[in-house]
């Protein structure tokens, strides 16, 4: 009840508005709790309902709306497969305030995956806008000892240059 009550009030501050905004501006100004249940780190949803900061705060807010595996260094089929260089391309989104200076960091917890450019950067977001890293790809290498069919599960971190702005 709590964040349905300050859903409700975000939205009569912001009657133009849809539900994602909305959704949102709850989210990204919640507190993180990550460092009080360290053995529970980003499994706690997105942290502590902060009312006062998602009232009065202008945050970006940004998601991965689409992801390319670029694969045209290697046999260029479309499909990463081992001993290639992949380049992911990503568009993301800024569902609320204007963006700039972004960073968009990858990580993966396997030795079969060579991280080669861990980063990409987006110079600026608008709101509600769409923009790729096309320019400035994220790069990594697949063993060539994977099997065929193998899955991987990376992460990835956003977050801005004056630390103004983090997700994941």
């Amino acid at each position: 009840p709590m964040v349905s009550g300050v859903a409700a009030l975000v939205k009569s501050q912001n009657p133009a508005w849809g539900p994602v905004q909305v959704r949102e501006q709850v989210r990204v100004t919640a507190a993180n709790v990550d460092n009080f249940n360290p053995q529970f780190q980003h499994q706690l949803g997105k942290g502590l309902l902060n009312a006062s900061d998602a009232l009065t705060k202008a945050s970006p807010s940004i998601h991965i709306e689409e992801v390319i595996f670029d694969d045209s260094q290697g046999n260029g089929n479309g499909i990463p497969e081992a001993g290639e260089t992949i380049d992911i391309i990503f568009s993301a989104r800024n569902w609320l305030a204007s963006a700039s200076n972004i960073n968009f960091r990858i990580g993966i917890a396997s030795t079969a995956i060579n991280i080669i450019d861990d980063r990409a950067k987006i110079a600026i977001i608008p709101s509600g806008q769409v923009a790729t890293n096309a320019g400035d790809p994220v790069t990594f290498r697949i063993s060539s000892q994977v099997g065929r069919g193998a899955r991987f599960v990376f992460s990835l971190a956003i977050f801005s240059d004056d630390g103004q702005y983090e997700d994941q």
